[in-house]
């Protein structure tokens, strides 16, 4: 029966391909099929050509298509027991995309990346300890928007304790775990976590130098959501804004990374979480990809 429906809709996709006018230009599309975080087979289509996302390399497509006469590639999922899927992408998009399936009675409900990122909406409370102990405040107003950068992924824009703007956060499934990134003047604050309660995170604080784009090792975090999402600081965090400028408390942070690294040539220890390379490539393209969506946005 199984293959029966196959049949059927290898039938239906050549039909397909035959109802559009498509260009002598050809793309290669790639990417991965997954429901939650879980690789999944299933039919990919795409302007009339198809493959499975089966067998050894289970959740993983690759193969080249006709675009059509606007130049757009639409691409299609069809997975046993899940919504078919649609999008129409552009040659760009289709270069490196996800699937995020969902099951055929879940239609209505919010899609798992958008559901993960807006966990994190409120206001959060964060500390860090590079040697001495450092805070801050975020506000996640909400809702989740998709991200025009990577497609299938969302983000919140917020605000740090001085009220600006340029904080971005989300449910990374590269990671699997929460980041959220607040672009300084001098240096980059960038956080990597998971909800270890309800209202309570745990991970790792990165500094990402601005002339370099080095980032630091992984120095241990934690945050508390401290109430609902709110456009105004509390009488406490003004009090922090006029007793320390970001630049003051930016220099603060390079300085302690500084003495950090020297106390751990000579010594021979670290106070940091130790990390295998693989992920810090994950982190590094992370903060990239976040930074992007941040500058593009309004």
């Amino acid at each position: 029966m199984m293959y029966r429906k196959i049949f059927v809709i290898c039938i239906f996709s050549f039909l397909f391909a035959a109802s559009y006018c498509y260009s002598a230009q050809w793309s290669n599309i790639s990417g991965t099929v997954s429901y939650g975080n879980t690789p999944v087979c299933g039919l990919i289509l795409a302007n009339g050509q198809f493959m499975f996302s089966c067998g050894q390399n289970q959740g993983v497509f690759n193969m080249t298509v006709p675009l059509d006469g606007n130049g757009e590639i639409t691409l299609f999922s069809f997975v046993s027991g899940m919504a078919p899927f649609e999008k129409v992408l552009t040659p760009t998009q289709a270069s490196n995309y996800s699937i995020y399936m969902q099951r055929a009675g879940d239609c209505d409900q919010t899609p798992y990346n958008q559901a993960q990122t807006e966990r994190l909406i409120g206001k959060w409370y964060f500390t860090y300890t590079i040697i001495s102990q450092f805070n801050g405040t975020y506000t996640l107003p909400g809702p989740a928007v998709e991200s025009t950068s990577t497609p299938g992924e969302y983000v919140l824009f917020g605000y740090d304790t001085q009220m600006n703007k340029d904080v971005i956060a989300g449910y990374s499934p590269s990671l699997d775990s929460f980041s959220l990134l607040d672009i300084g003047t001098i240096i980059d604050r960038f956080f990597v976590f998971d909800f270890v309660g309800s209202n309570t995170v745990s991970g790792c604080y990165y500094q990402v130098d601005k002339d370099s784009g080095d980032f630091s090792d992984c120095y241990p975090m934690t945050g508390t959501r401290i109430g609902t999402a709110s456009l105004m600081n509390s009488l406490e965090n003004m009090n922090e804004l006029t007793s320390i400028t970001p630049e003051e408390k930016e220099s603060q942070l390079i300085e302690e990374v500084r003495a950090h690294n020297l106390a751990k040539s000579s010594l021979e220890k670290t106070a940091t979480v130790p990390e295998d390379t693989e992920r810090r490539v994950h982190v590094l393209e992370e903060i990239e990809k976040l930074r992007q969506e941040l500058e593009g946005s309004p």
